[in-house]
């Protein structure tokens, strides 16, 4: 469903809301340990526009505030970091934190993309809806501001984690694993 159509649907319902957009979970990095270590490349078609990043703990934390504090009813918080993550920065900080070369595979084929996640066991609506998801953050980027960061880190009482530290901190787990 269209998420826009979804949140307008909410705010016309005459409930109590407090609408949550993440960005792309800093966590889906944890399921690229083989593509990453030892094909060494980084499978996302993130493309070069910008995509936000959020930490589900920050999420988490996020949607535990909003239910358990005043003041959240009627708001909608963009959950982004600071930092944004395009797919030949991703390669270079896997690069770095590995001390191998990490390659961007890129975001010219679609279909193939499609393809390897239905292949991976996706069902065909996710992998279609992953796709124009992907399409999309390529074409236009998913970009954040500096005032959207900045009133997730007024929710939090902190700055949100980012792509490179949760990516250090993966990194660690999997060299002591």
């Amino acid at each position: 469903a269209n998420k826009n159509a979804v949140e307008e649907a909410i705010r016309a319902g005459g409930m109590s809301y407090t609408i949550l957009r993440p960005a792309y979970f800093a966590q889906n990095e944890r399921s690229f340990k083989p593509d990453l270590t030892g094909l060494g490349v980084y499978p996302i078609p993130a493309g070069n526009q910008g995509l936000a990043v959020v930490d589900l703990r920050d999420l988490a934390e996020a949607a535990a505030i909003s239910l358990t504090e005043e003041g959240h009813d009627g708001k909608t918080y963009d959950l982004v970091s600071s930092e944004m993550l395009t797919g030949p920065e991703a390669a270079a900080t896997w690069s770095r934190l590995l001390g191998k070369q990490v390659s961007y595979v890129g975001h010219a084929d679609f279909d193939a993309f499609e393809v390897q996640l239905r292949k991976k066991g996706s069902p065909s609506w996710l992998a279609w809806d992953l796709r124009i998801m992907f399409q999309g953050f390529v074409e236009r980027g998913f970009s954040n501001t500096e005032v959207q960061t900045a009133r997730f880190a007024a929710l939090l009482g902190q700055e949100p984690r980012t792509y490179s530290s949760f990516a250090e901190e993966l990194a660690r787990e999997w060299a002591t694993a």
